[in-house]
């Protein structure tokens, strides 16, 4: 995966003997600390190609790698996205039976159904859909 600016570049790579096999992503030609299985949801360079996150998994269990960070573990993980000003990063990841919302590595609401997102607005805004019976919410959180 290219960065935005074409600058940076990720990748995934399996290394050590056939009975060891190791993989990790690179950034810029230098392995993250974490080992994983399978990339999932996605590998994201921040719009200013400043920072990434990528999904992992491990066994049966998920994790969202942030700047070489690995986060929390899941039994499963959504949609991952950057605010604009980089500072922040948010996702919905399955807990058990729930949902929850993730905001830089604390879970910040629980839920029975998380239908899309969450996304980041301009504004700075992060909203998602909620489905909990027989209603479908939209989110918007703030002042974070």
């Amino acid at each position: 995966l290219f960065s935005p600016d074409s600058q940076r570049v990720a990748y995934l790579a399996r290394t050590g003997p056939t009975e060891k096999v190791s993989q990790r992503v690179y950034v810029d030609g230098e392995p993250d600390d974490v080992e994983l299985e399978f990339l999932v949801s996605g590998t994201t360079f921040r719009s200013d190609s400043k920072r990434l996150a990528y999904g992992g998994r491990r066994g049966n269990r998920f994790f969202l790698v942030v700047d070489g960070i690995k986060g929390d573990e899941y039994d499963a993980l959504g949609h991952s996205e950057f605010s604009a000003d980089g500072k922040h990063v948010v996702f919905a990841a399955l807990k058990g039976k729930k949902f929850v919302i993730v905001l830089d590595g604390k879970e910040r609401a629980e839920y029975t159904s998380v239908g899309a997102g969450p996304v980041f607005r301009s504004d700075g805004v992060f909203e998602y859909l909620v489905a909990e019976k027989p209603s479908l919410y939209r989110v918007e959180v703030t002042g974070f």
